[in-house]
C-alpha cells in the first residue's frame, strides 16, 4: 500500500512538473519574447547589449498607449530596433526648439533623454501606422527619418529588463494623456 501511494505522489509530480514546463515553453514561445538591444537609440532608459522580455500577446490598437517602448520591425523587412511610441495614427506629432508635442499637447521626454535639436512636423500620423522615437534623439534612427511604422511591423512591447542583473526592472512608461 505504502508503495503505490508513493508511485501516486511520484507520477503527480511528474505530471505536474511536465505540465508546468509546457505552460513555460508555450509562454516563451508565443507570448513572450527575449531581445537583444544593438545600438544607443534609447539611451539611457535601454543600453546596447541590455536583454529584454517582449510582450507579444497586446499588440492590437486599443491596446497600446503613448509613451511604452516597442520592439518593431524596420520597413522593407529590415532588422528590429526598440522605440517609444509617441503617436497613435490620427495623431499629429511635432518637435519645435527641442520640444515633443502631440495633438499640440506636450509629449515629456523619459529622464535623462535628449530630444533631437532639429526642428520636426507637424506629421499626421496616418491610420493603420503609428509614431516612434528612440530616447536619444541625435543618434536615433526613427519615424523622422523611416516615417510612420505600419501596425503589421509592431512586434511587441518591452516588459523587463533582465541583463545585466544590475539594471534588471521593470520598463518605464513617459505618462502621458491618452485620447
Amino acid at each position: 500500500m505504502a508503495a503505490r501511494s508513493t508511485l501516486t505522489r511520484i507520477g503527480h509530480a511528474l505530471f505536474t512538473l511536465g505540465l508546468s514546463l509546457a505552460l513555460a515553453v508555450l509562454l516563451f514561445h508565443f507570448v513572450f519574447q527575449p531581445f537583444q538591444v544593438s545600438g544607443l537609440s534609447m539611451s539611457p532608459t535601454l543600453e546596447d547589449q541590455d536583454y529584454l522580455l517582449v510582450d507579444r500577446l497586446f499588440l492590437g490598437e486599443p491596446h497600446l498607449r503613448r509613451g511604452e517602448v516597442m520592439v518593431l520591425r524596420m520597413p522593407q523587412g529590415g532588422p528590429f530596433i526598440v522605440k517609444r511610441l509617441v503617436g497613435l495614427p490620427g495623431d499629429s506629432v511635432e518637435i519645435r526648439d527641442g520640444v515633443i508635442r502631440v495633438n499640440g499637447k506636450v509629449f515629456p521626454p523619459p529622464p535623462g533623454s535628449r530630444v533631437a535639436a532639429k526642428d520636426f512636423g507637424p506629421f499626421r500620423v496616418p491610420q493603420g501606422h503609428f509614431f516612434f522615437l528612440g530616447d536619444n534623439g541625435p543618434v536615433s534612427l526613427d519615424s523622422r527619418q523611416l516615417g510612420a511604422i505600419p501596425s503589421q511591423d509592431l512586434y511587441g512591447r518591452v516588459v523587463l529588463r533582465y541583463l545585466p542583473l544590475s539594471r534588471w526592472g521593470f520598463i518605464p512608461e513617459v505618462p502621458h494623456e491618452s485620447r
